[in-house]
């Protein structure tokens, strides 16, 4: 089996039909041996076995973080991912 070359990482959010469900998804990509990401198809099938009816791929590359944070506390805590990118971004989204 051929290997492919690394994919940059994505952000997708979906919804399931009833939209009763909002799925985040945060993949790395671009580190060959720890994450090569995934392609369009890839994450058009994890957000299909995620349980999404609708999904939409987000920015991608180094804007594509999932941070943890204290939202009590308005705080950043932790990356789930480190970033890619030298030029660090603040995160879009807080999941706690």
């Amino acid at each position: 089996m051929r290997r492919r070359a690394s994919s940059p990482p994505a952000t997708v959010v979906g919804f399931n039909a009833s939209k009763t469900k909002l799925i985040l998804l945060v993949v790395d990509g671009r580190k060959p041996g720890v994450a090569i990401g995934m392609n369009y198809d890839e994450l058009a099938r994890e957000m299909l076995r995620l349980g999404c009816d609708e999904a939409l791929n987000l920015d991608g590359g180094g804007s594509s973080v999932m941070p943890s944070a204290n939202l009590a506390r308005a705080i950043f805590t932790s990356s789930i991912n480190p970033l890619t990118d030298v030029n660090a971004r603040w995160p879009m989204c807080w999941v706690s």
